[in-house]
């Protein structure tokens, strides 16, 4: 899922500047550094955002609310802008407002999402995107899927991902990302996802798939499952009781997919 993350943006005189109103927002957890220019906007699947100035961009996801029955909002402030790399801090805050439609079982949690993201101008074909994260958790009975089914629940979630962003061939590009999830759980989750992204003067499409697991899910392919869909669907969620075995084995795949349009 997800998550992040969820704003789009152009920074001018980039190794990407050949497409100055298209850049990436990044994949549902790992999320790039840019910012819209002022008074520039998206609109899409995934977020509607809009540069509030040249550094500073605000935007709620559509996706997150048609499909989570959740209000996400999202601020970045871009800093330290240079021809070799340049950093970002967002907030992001999510709840959820009612009963997921068509099921008696909705979505129900409330986050507070902080990111730390420091990009990377490789070469003028390859960026790295790091982001060091704190996920505060206030309710997840029921989260969305970047929350897995831990024995040792506690509101906090520390993340540490990478997103390396390739231009391919004219307007292809690839997106891997890697990391970590739950470095303060027991037993953290690995994360591995990748997108295959094509841009035009004013679009944007991608689309692939992550996937998250234990390290023991990971070594083991029989035993593992995705516990976190399988306690999600109790009645009392994550407040039901859980088996450590599977939480030891806990494995998920999900789609990564967005269409924006710039303006």
């Amino acid at each position: 899922m997800m998550l992040s993350w969820l704003l789009l943006i152009s920074i001018g005189a980039s190794a990407f500047a050949e497409q100055p109103y298209v850049m990436p927002f990044g994949h549902d957890t790992s999320s790039t550094s840019y910012t819209l220019h002022d008074h520039e906007c998206t609109v899409g699947i995934q977020t509607l955002a809009c540069g509030l100035s040249d550094e500073f961009s605000l935007g709620v996801s559509p996706w997150l609310m048609a499909d989570y029955n959740m209000v996400a909002t999202l601020a970045r402030w871009r800093f330290e802008t240079s021809p070799t790399e340049q950093k970002a801090l967002q907030f992001g805050y999510f709840k959820t407002f009612e009963a997921h439609r068509g099921s008696s079982l909705g979505y129900q949690m409330e986050l507070a999402w902080f990111y730390y993201i420091q990009s990377y101008f490789l070469t003028p074909n390859a960026i790295l995107h790091w982001n060091a994260q704190a996920m505060y958790f206030r309710d997840d009975k029921r989260p969305f899927s970047l929350r897995r089914p831990w024995v040792d629940r506690r509101p906090l979630q520390v993340n540490a991902t990478a997103l390396a962003e390739l231009h391919v061939y004219q307007g292809w590009y690839l997106n891997a990302e890697s990391g970590v999830l739950g470095l303060l759980q027991t037993d953290p989750q690995i994360l591995i996802a990748v997108t295959l992204e094509y841009r035009l003067s004013n679009w944007l499409f991608h689309g692939g798939l992550s996937q998250l697991g234990t390290l023991a899910a990971y070594r083991a392919p029989l035993l593992r499952s995705d516990a976190q869909q399988d306690l999600r669907w109790q009645p009392d969620g994550f407040d039901s009781p859980m088996d450590p075995s599977l939480a030891k084995y806990d494995y998920s795949i999900h789609p990564e997919f967005a269409i924006q349009y710039y303006f």
